[in-house]
């Protein structure tokens, strides 16, 4: 997971994020300030600090997964192919 994270998801998910937060300055008028871009971030009956909260903690935890596995990789990219004894047969 972590190494999908890394190599694919995480750049769609920072894409993805900044569209969001594009979208929600600008829609449907600039937003003056920050009370009005958490008042468009709220979603039904939870708040927009509750999303904001929940969007943080999914960004942090997926950048910090990205980053922790990186480190602990071995596969056909980072070598383990290069041993022969590692081969399935």
């Amino acid at each position: 997971i972590g190494m999908r994270l890394r190599y694919n998801y995480l750049w769609i998910y920072l894409a993805i994020l900044a569209a969001w937060l594009v979208k929600v300055h600008i829609h449907p008028t600039n937003a003056p300030d920050i009370p009005t871009l958490f008042e468009r971030m709220a979603i039904g009956p939870i708040g927009g600090f509750g999303v904001f909260a929940s969007v943080v903690v999914f960004y942090v935890l997926a950048v910090s997964l990205a980053v922790w596995t990186g480190h602990r990789i071995v596969d056909e990219v980072h070598g383990l192919e290069r041993s022969t004894q590692q081969w399935k047969t």
